[in-house]
């Protein structure tokens, strides 16, 4: 006869848990291509070298952002609409060293014709974020100042950051 038994255990996992943390390379173009990569796939260069390609892109597209940050650091990402978007490093796509990237449309929920005017990657823990402050500013000129907590709670189809005027 069978001596052990399965059962049905309380504990749940958290994806999140299982993700290691590593320092990540994030790329973003002006296209709106954004990947990851290990900070491992590059390396220091010696004299006279010739360098590597970081990433694959149009002849009409550039790298606008380039930033390193741990897989578990939270970035925000801002659109010319005046919306804000929260999402974990670990969930953006990785990519080899001369990869593209994934359009950042398909990741977050931003509509045709907006862009991404900043990413702010936030390492402090979010019980933090109450002592700390970010700053608007448009072309315009406005300005605004909001507490970090304010976005602690960012749904998945993202949160009014600022309301902007027409133009």
């Amino acid at each position: 006869p069978r001596k052990t038994q399965i059962i049905e255990g309380d504990s749940e996992v958290n994806l999140e848990d299982l993700i290691q943390p590593e320092d990540m390379v994030v790329t973003i173009s002006s296209d709106g291509y954004v990947k990851r990569q290990p900070m491992a796939t590059y390396r220091a260069q010696r004299r006279g070298g010739k360098g590597l390609s970081g990433m694959q892109t149009k002849d009409e597209d550039v790298v606008t952002n380039l930033f390193v940050a741990n897989t578990h650091t939270q970035l925000l990402f801002f659109t010319t609409d005046g919306m804000a978007y929260k999402l974990k490093t670990w969930r953006l796509p990785q990519g080899g060293r001369t990869a593209k990237g994934k359009a950042i449309v398909n990741i977050l929920p931003i509509p045709t014709g907006v862009s991404i005017a900043a990413i702010m990657p936030v390492d402090v823990p979010e019980d933090d974020w109450e002592n700390l402050q970010i700053i608007f500013a448009t072309s315009q000129g406005d300005v605004r100042r909001n507490a970090l907590s304010d976005f602690v709670n960012v749904r998945s189809n993202g949160k009014i950051a600022m309301d902007l005027p027409n133009g």
